[in-house]
């Protein structure tokens, strides 16, 4: 995934109610995008805490949106 395509995600993701990406591994790059190395356990405390939430919107449709300035047509 290029840059500009995971800050539009991370962005989407945030805006549908999303609060923890995994990124496996921690790095510079994505510690400008607001990553934060934790431990094991503070990271699976977290997933438990959120994995049961599901998202307040379209995440495909509010990326779309973000991505081309224009909301999906409803059929």
């Amino acid at each position: 995934m290029t840059k500009s395509a995971f800050v539009l995600f991370a962005e989407a993701f945030r805006s549908c109610g999303g609060q923890l990406i995994d990124s496996q591994v921690y790095t510079s790059n994505l510690a400008r995008f607001g990553a934060r190395d934790i431990s094991r356990s503070s990271f699976l405390r977290l997933e438990r805490d959120f994995l049961p939430q599901e998202l307040t919107g379209n995440l495909q449709e509010e990326f779309q949106r973000l991505a081309t300035g224009v909301s999906p047509q409803k059929n």
